[in-house]
């Protein structure tokens, strides 16, 4: 859980300067600037929990499609949050975000441990 924390911090960096920058920078609506920084921050935490984190066995192959289903609910989720969050209930955009990471770490260590870097045949297998 230490290293997915690690890896954690390094993709919500990523994810929060994109948020920042584009809101602040380029006064991008932030559900929208929420999105991409998720986007970039999920491929820097796939590397890094592939690799160290979860030392899958599996290949790239199997883990990718995995990682992308584990996306697409994330990202849905983030987007939509995000979007109702700031946009209905007028809850300051960098306030929202943070209770939405908070959530989403939760959500997305349980998936990750448990199917997108699992080798769930292996276990079956024995």
């Amino acid at each position: 859980m230490v290293l997915y924390g690690a890896s954690g911090i390094v993709a919500i960096t990523v994810h929060y300067l994109t948020l920042l920058l584009g809101v602040e920078a380029f006064t991008l609506e932030p559900a929208v600037c929420s999105g991409a920084g998720f986007l970039f921050g999920a491929a820097v935490q796939y590397v890094f929990n592939y690799s160290l984190t979860f030392s899958s066995a599996i290949s790239h192959q199997r883990a990718i499609p995995r990682y992308i289903i584990n996306l697409l609910l994330s990202f849905t989720l983030n987007v939509g949050l995000m979007f109702v969050l700031v946009n209905k209930l007028h809850i300051y955009y960098l306030l929202a975000q943070l209770g939405v990471t908070v959530s989403l770490f939760i959500f997305n260590y349980v998936l990750s441990a448990n199917w997108v870097y699992d080798d769930c045949e292996r276990e079956s297998r024995s």
